[in-house]
């Protein structure tokens, strides 16, 4: 806004916020339509991404472009991040316009049916040794619906001056071209190199967790300096999105080893190591960010584990011995119950630091009188 504009919102301001969000919601309604038709059953197109295929050019074709379009996507979001933070665009910002298109683009590829994990996540032949269980992704649905919720409001009028918003912005655009390069990777025609799609992954969470770095660091050591609003509608769906592509990231990791034919003492060890991997991670950012929200996610992760392991041990198909399977699903277990002790001291923590600032105003206000207060204020 101008300087010395009025921040009260017109109805022409509403007009373009609606509006944005009316333009995305049909853009993702025609975008999924057209990539339905491009990738219909029996198409050329479809059964490019759908057939296992060897190492050609082709596949590599995709997969240099899917990269190259990722490292472009970072060299802009540097050099023109301040550029997206400030700029005003039709009485709306450029960040709340590049947010909800950049979630639009990513609906439209993630409803495409053409990844591993389309139609054929759970059967027996695609368990590695650190696959959730099939109720674990359930989680994707409370995370896209949130986030949608949260690029309506942030596309609202009263949202243009937070800059808070405004900070997060590039890392959450970053994250969603990031999901949407994966799709491209996590298909059957490029099983022999699932390594880009761990690192589209990882990318996702890396992003994520630069947007969860403004929530947390500029926190006031007693109190939150961010309202409820900020805490529910914007760092609760990104702060489970990031932790989810975390353990993500890691299934992924366990999937190259399975698709590679590496030796099975290979793959049960590495599994073990992102199940301590998993936990360490979840227990450092708890600590250090004080958020037990994201330790939870990771939790919800690795009882994911623990349920995928309890179907391997009930699967007379899989080779892997049973005290091996146990052995991993206690694990799982133990951590999963760590994780859970270490995000209750942190809510306790919270509540001991709130419980002690409302202290100590109290006192403030019994020591001093009132008029020596407003002097001091």
């Amino acid at each position: 806004m101008e300087p010395g504009a009025s921040n009260e919102a017109t109805w022409a301001d509403w007009f373009h916020s609606l509006a944005l969000v009316a333009v995305a919601g049909a853009t993702v309604y025609v975008g999924r339509f057209v990539m339905k038709n491009v990738f219909a059953p029996g198409t050329n197109m479809q059964s490019f991404f759908m057939t296992t295929r060897e190492l050609d050019s082709a596949v590599m074709g995709v997969l240099g472009s899917c990269v190259a379009l990722l490292l472009l996507c970072i060299g802009i979001m540097y050099r023109y991040a301040s550029i997206i933070r400030q700029k005003d665009i039709l009485r709306l910002k450029l960040w709340q316009i590049l947010n909800i298109f950049a979630f639009a683009l990513q609906q439209i590829l993630v409803g495409v049916n053409i990844r591993i994990d389309t139609g054929t996540r759970h059967t027996p032949d695609f368990y590695t040794l650190f696959t959730p269980a099939p109720w674990a992704f359930a989680i994707w649905a409370v995370i896209f619906l949130w986030e949608m919720v949260f690029v309506v409001w942030q596309a609202l009028p009263s949202q243009r001056s937070n800059n808070l918003l405004a900070a997060i912005s590039p890392y959450f655009i970053m994250a969603n071209l990031s999901q949407t390069l994966w799709c491209f990777a996590f298909c059957p025609y490029a099983q022999r190199v699932l390594v880009v799609a761990a690192c589209f992954l990882g990318s996702i969470a890396v992003s994520l967790s630069f947007a969860h770095y403004e929530f947390t660091a500029k926190q006031n050591y007693y109190r939150s300096s961010y309202t409820w609003q900020l805490w529910f509608f914007v760092q609760l769906p990104l702060t489970l999105h990031f932790g989810w592509t975390t353990a993500a990231t890691l299934v992924n990791s366990n999937s190259i080893l399975a698709r590679a034919d590496a030796p099975l003492y290979i793959q049960i060890a590495f599994s073990l190591f992102c199940l301590y991997a998993a936990a360490a991670i979840a227990l450092c950012l708890m600590f250090l960010r004080y958020d037990a929200v994201y330790g939870l996610t990771v939790t919800w992760a690795i009882w994911g584990v623990r349920g995928g392991t309890g179907l391997l041990i009930a699967d007379t198909a899989v080779t892997v011995g049973s005290d091996t399977l146990n052995a991993q699903l206690l694990t799982a277990e133990v951590l999963a119950y760590w994780l859970l002790l270490g995000a209750a001291i942190i809510m306790l923590l919270k509540l001991l630091r709130m419980t002690m600032y409302q202290a100590s105003l109290e006192m403030r206000n019994r020591v001093f009188p009132p008029f020596l207060l407003t002097d001091l204020e």
